[in-house]
């Protein structure tokens, strides 16, 4: 670090008698065996000093002090007489503040000896330090990793109005003991659903009103953090979709009271072809044909005997269904809605999937049971 200094010039003159410019020993009444000390300071170029300080110490004396005036315009010297200083040895120490900085930073000292009758001379040299202006910092340096999304899911990319569907990511932190937070968002921000949980890892959307929204995901550990905007597209349904209710083919005149039925009694994420209806069109049809299969053998929403028939306790058993909806039942069984994969089920696999809403069958006998049991002479069974 540099430090600025100004430099000044003190002469402190001893003298006696009339050797002291006329204003010695006389002045303070001391013997003929005192002397004198004169005080003058020279200023340095460009340092302003409004006031000097002095102190004269040693040779046993009470310390004398004093200040020289120096802020007249112009001025490069400053005097003072001291006299009555007994012969020996001393020590002048001088203290001044330069103006525009913090404090009496300016300082300088000198011996001289006083010998009586004679004229002593002293120099004394002020070193001022300027305050420093500037300062530093210590920089460390951490390495810190962003958690970051793995995966998102939603059990359905539509739902209607009061109704939820459940969507979940997930994250991973490299570092060990992170503590990963989460927030789901929709937009736009005022839209026309809820989550239940927007700060948890899964939460479910509720549909309130009616349209089109997009949920976005953020995952962070407080430092940084990943994100998906707009990641899920979800549609909220003001009633059942245009085909739900004429998938259980009511008679014409009734549709529109079986609709009403089915509204107040089903879920859309569960029961019912039209969930699936832009999401999975080759289950969506499985659903509708299965389901259509099934309105002549529907029993109170029973619709077991339309794959089983007559060997109701053998029909897992490969050749032993005989029911009305065999082939469209077991093409339906085959169809997972959820992965879109298709595979060939056996008889137990058909059973075991009715209900079941990831497969065509499961949606379509779920809708069928709604409008068997609940729905039934609003739908005409």
């Amino acid at each position: 670090m540099q430090m600025a200094r100004v430099v000044g010039l003190l002469a402190v003159v001893f003298a006696s008698g009339a050797g002291a410019a006329g204003c010695g020993k006389k002045s303070l009444g001391g013997g003929d065996d005192d002397g004198a000390v004169r005080v003058a300071l020279t200023l340095p170029g460009g340092a302003i000093v409004n006031t000097v300080n002095y102190e004269i110490t040693g040779n046993g004396i009470t310390p004398i002090t004093g200040s020289i005036d120096v802020s007249a315009p112009g001025t490069t010297q400053a005097t003072a007489l001291v006299s009555g200083l007994a012969p020996g040895m001393y020590t002048v120490s001088m203290t001044a503040t330069v103006v525009g900085n913090n404090g009496p930073n300016c300082m300088g000292t000198a011996p001289f000896t006083i010998v009586a009758g004679q004229t002593a001379m002293a120099n004394v040299i002020l070193q001022c330090v300027t305050p420093p202006k500037t300062g530093s910092t210590a920089i460390t340096g951490t390495v810190d990793q962003c958690p970051f999304i793995t995966s998102i899911s939603a059990t359905s990319l539509q739902a209607l109005q009061t109704k939820s569907i459940t969507v979940s990511v997930s994250a991973f932190d490299i570092d060990a003991g992170s503590v990963i937070s989460y927030s789901w968002t929709q937009t736009p921000s005022a839209s026309i659903g809820t989550f239940g949980t927007p700060n948890a890892a899964t939460t479910t959307f509720t549909c309130a009103g009616v349209g089109r929204t997009t949920l976005s995901i953020a995952v962070s550990h407080g430092l940084c953090g990943d994100s998906l905007v707009n990641a899920i597209p979800v549609e909220c349904l003001s009633g059942i979709p245009v085909c739900e209710g004429t998938e259980t083919n009511p008679p014409p005149s009734l549709a529109a009271g079986c609709k009403s039925c089915l509204l107040a009694n089903f879920s859309p994420t569960t029961d019912g072809c039209c969930g699936i209806e832009t999401s999975d069109a080759i289950g969506f049809n499985l659903c509708i044909a299965a389901s259509a299969c099934m309105r002549p053998c529907n029993q109170a929403g029973d619709t077991t005997t339309c794959f089983c028939g007559s060997n109701q306790a053998t029909c897992d058993q490969p050749g032993q269904a005989n029911g009305l909806c065999v082939a469209q039942l077991t093409a339906a069984a085959g169809r997972n809605v959820v992965t879109q994969v298709t595979d060939m089920p056996t008889a137990a696999q058909v059973l075991a999937r009715f209900g079941d809403p990831n497969y065509a069958i499961g949606r379509a006998v779920n809708i069928q049971a709604v409008a068997g049991a609940f729905c039934a002479a609003e739908c005409g069974f």
